[in-house]
């Protein structure tokens, strides 16, 4: 599940990629708007729901929200493995925080 909290006036379209291929909402890849109700500037909710993710559905997925006066883009990577063995790797590809310590 990915959410994009958008505020614009005036209104947006709202598209989703996956590797800078288009996402057609479908019964994979769900693609949800809904608009925030108490808001003085018009809000919206986007959502796009994966009912199952695979490995090859693995990558970066990109909200674009555009309008005339320009876009704005928001970005997650999404890591899918095929079991826990590859946890490990995907682990140490995760940046290190100071301060964080394992007991011995």
């Amino acid at each position: 599940l990915f959410r994009s909290r958008i505020r614009a006036s005036p209104p947006l379209q709202v598209h989703w990629y996956r590797e800078h291929h288009p996402i057609i909402d479908s019964a994979d890849f769900r693609i949800l708007r809904k608009k925030a109700c108490l808001s003085a500037v018009p809000e919206e909710v986007c959502t796009l729901v994966i009912t199952e993710a695979y490995p090859e559905d693995s990558g970066i997925f990109k909200c674009v929200a555009e309008n005339q006066d320009g876009a704005v883009v928001s970005s997650a990577h999404l890591f899918v493995f095929p079991d826990t063995e590859n946890l490990d790797e995907f682990e140490a590809l995760q940046p290190s925080h100071v301060g964080d310590r394992k007991s011995t």
